[in-house]
């Protein structure tokens, strides 16, 4: 929601009227401490799927990629 909201304020010059914003969101992944398992987090639990277990580490889903800009 944070770079959609940012988009939304850059100011619309003749060139840029028609630019978008398209967000793909990818699920967040940990890496369990316990079971050494990988398992995709959902939004209202933050454990592992395999074991239970809450001693985990994110390993993928924090970051953020730009895939092109076209204007």
């Amino acid at each position: 929601d944070g770079i959609n909201s940012c988009f939304k304020q850059v100011p619309r010059s003749e060139k840029l009227k028609n630019t978008k914003i398209e967000i793909t969101v990818l699920p967040a992944k940990a890496e369990c401490a316990d079971c050494k398992k990988i398992s995709i987090l959902s939004d209202d639990k933050f454990n592992c799927k395999f074991c239970s277990g809450n001693n985990v580490k994110i390993v993928s889903g924090n970051e953020f990629n730009l895939k092109s800009i076209d204007w």
